[in-house]
């Protein structure tokens, strides 16, 4: 089934096809980048880190009482989180005060990979390395990143991003790293549902590409999507599942495509006239919201489409409006997601495809699309420093009381309720 290498090539998508050779000196100096922006962003979370929510009321609390097995093999909200339960597990095999140390740092070590995985983005469809910066900025400073940070109770959704950024990798990559990218694929689509649902996409670059190879990945990542529905299946979980177009459609121009570019900021200003359909106003409020998202995600799709990268300017495009539905249609919520931020989560992957539509597009054949597409690019990371600076919601990601010296002030042979962030609603109770 596999192309002849002049066909991958045309496919691949006018990609130049010299190697740089610096390439261990770029992945050393974009994530260093990658550390220097996320320190500034959240340098509590550095000195003292902390769980977060489940992390430590679910995950660690009932590890703390299982062996190795049933910790791996534990099922949250219907799904098996095998990278988490791996971390929360080794969590557990340290002092108490330092727990929080390894899930914080080994969650930084999976954004670390997709900053890599960014750096090999680049690289393979020669990219100018601002591009790459600004990829790498995005990825610390989008607004839907701060519901995912630096903990292992989200890091499915990371994978989710991982699986999308090698989905939009060059055939002629793939090609080489097949035996790695599979084993990838089986880790990612066993540690949460995210990265499962671009299965069908791999299928059908496969089919595009007439690509054997990525047949294979594409099988690998299914045996996850049957393992993961027979694990739901079984155990069921209670959502909503809303099927109103209103609170699937609109979540996402909010979310993924304005959010990033205005910021979370501007974005929740707008919201309320889109939440209450009575108003006098929702209707106009509608009307610009659906043309200002079209209208980014259109232009995005046309500059990237121009730069010869078609069939994987299609495959980016479909992947996020299936995709970012599908996870919204599953959310816990979906009326709270008209918003600017709230369950971020659910539409991290839509914003990292369009800031991969933004750096294709930087690489357009007129003028107008690339200064356009970089200057968006810029958008995106400035709200993302003006969210960080100035916007109150993201403190309670970003600040919350310190797990070490909560655990200091317990005295010994005393059961103490521990304050897991984001707030005092999560409770964890220790015996010192």
């Amino acid at each position: 089934m596999s192309r002849s290498p002049s066909r991958v090539a045309n496919l691949s998508g006018c990609v130049r096809g010299t190697e740089r050779p610096d390439l261990l000196l770029e992945l050393s100096g974009y994530s260093v980048f990658f550390l220097i922006v996320a320190f500034l962003k959240s340098p509590t979370i550095f000195i003292d880190p902390r769980f977060w929510a489940e992390e430590g009321v679910t995950f660690y609390a009932r590890f703390l009482h299982l062996p190795f097995t049933s910790s791996i093999a534990f099922i949250k909200s219907g799904s098996i989180l095998v990278l988490t339960n791996a971390i929360v597990y080794i969590a557990t095999k340290v002092p108490t005060a330092l727990a929080p140390a390894v899930t914080t740092y080994a969650a930084l070590l999976l954004h670390l990979v997709v900053v890599c995985q960014i750096v090999l983005f680049v690289r393979a469809h020669s990219l100018a390395k601002m591009v790459g910066l600004l990829l790498v900025a995005a990825w610390a400073l989008l607004p839907q990143t701060f519901e995912v940070w630096l903990n292992a109770t989200n890091i499915q959704w990371i994978t989710g991003v991982s699986m999308l950024v090698f989905l939009a990798m060059p055939a002629g990559w793939i090609e080489q790293h097949w035996k790695g990218g599979a084993a990838w694929c089986l880790v990612c689509g066993l540690s949460g549902v995210p990265a499962t649902v671009l299965a069908p996409f791999f299928f059908l670059r496969a089919f595009m590409e007439r690509s054997f190879t990525i047949l294979i990945l594409a099988i690998v990542l299914s045996v996850t999507v049957v393992a993961q529905l027979a694990i739901l299946t079984d155990v069921g979980e209670p959502r909503p599942y809303l099927l109103d177009p209103w609170f699937l459609v609109m979540p996402l121009f909010l979310q993924s495509v304005l959010s990033p570019v205005l910021s979370a900021e501007v974005v929740d200003k707008i919201a309320p006239s889109i939440v209450d359909r009575n108003s006098q106003h929702v209707i106009m409020t509608t009307i610009s919201v659906l043309i200002a998202g079209i209208g980014i995600m259109g232009f995005a799709t046309a500059a990237a489409y121009s730069g010869c990268r078609k069939p994987y300017v299609w495959l980016v495009l479909m992947a996020w409006l299936v995709v970012t539905i599908i996870q919204n249609f599953g959310s816990i919520d979906p009326r709270a997601e008209l918003s600017g931020w709230a369950g971020g989560r659910y539409f991290l992957f839509g914003s990292m495809c369009l800031c991969l539509l933004l750096a294709w597009g930087t690489e357009a054949r007129q003028t107008v699309p690339r200064v356009v597409s970089m200057g968006l690019l810029i958008a995106v990371m400035v709200s993302g420093i003006y969210t960080v600076a100035f916007s109150p919601w993201c403190r309670l990601e970003l600040h919350g009381p310190s797990w070490r010296k909560q655990v200091k002030s317990c005295a010994v042979g005393h059961t103490c309720k521990i304050i897991v962030w984001p707030g005092g609603s999560w409770i964890l109770e220790i015996e010192k």
